[in-house]
């Protein structure tokens, strides 16, 4: 992150607070869409001030300060706080499990093949690996055994 340095405000709040080092950082995002009203000459109707992505970030390290503008690093809360996630491949759109395994434990008839188009030939009978894939194993209202994190590809 770059910020303006002009004035010497920056270098001042720097050196009073340790070079900002932990400072939670809120980036708001709101698309243009849905701006509030005053940003349009005439107005927007679509002015919606809760369309917005929030994202957090850490400040890390100050590495750079000039006269003009100071850069900081930034981290995501999770690099920072010691969190442990799984020890094996984060992937949101596809399943881990070997099909017919113990973590799938689909004992059923043929479904469909790799690319999820039906079948009922048992020579054919493979997962393609996805939510669609499991979701023909596991119809509603069924949960499904799937092992990829969908959460994984969402911004905070």
């Amino acid at each position: 992150m770059v910020v303006a340095n002009v004035t010497g405000l920056i270098t001042g709040i720097n050196h009073d607070f340790d070079d900002m080092l932990g400072v939670v950082i809120t980036r708001r995002q709101v698309p243009v869409k849905y701006l509030d009203a005053v940003n349009f000459p005439n107005g927007n109707p679509d002015a919606d001030p809760t369309q917005e992505a929030v994202s957090r970030y850490v400040v890390e390290e100050m590495t750079e300060e000039t006269f003009e503008q100071v850069t900081y690093t930034l981290a995501t809360p999770i690099d920072c706080d010691n969190a442990i996630i799984p020890a094996r491949t984060i992937l949101a759109d596809v399943c881990q499990w070997q099909y017919r395994g113990v973590g799938c434990g689909y004992d059923g008839p043929p479904v469909a093949d790799e690319r999820d188009n039906p079948t009922t030939d048992p020579a054919k009978d493979k997962c393609s690996h996805r939510r669609s894939g499991c979701r023909f194993r596991y119809p509603r209202p069924e949960p499904m055994p799937i092992s990829s994190f969908p959460g994984s590809q969402k911004v905070s």
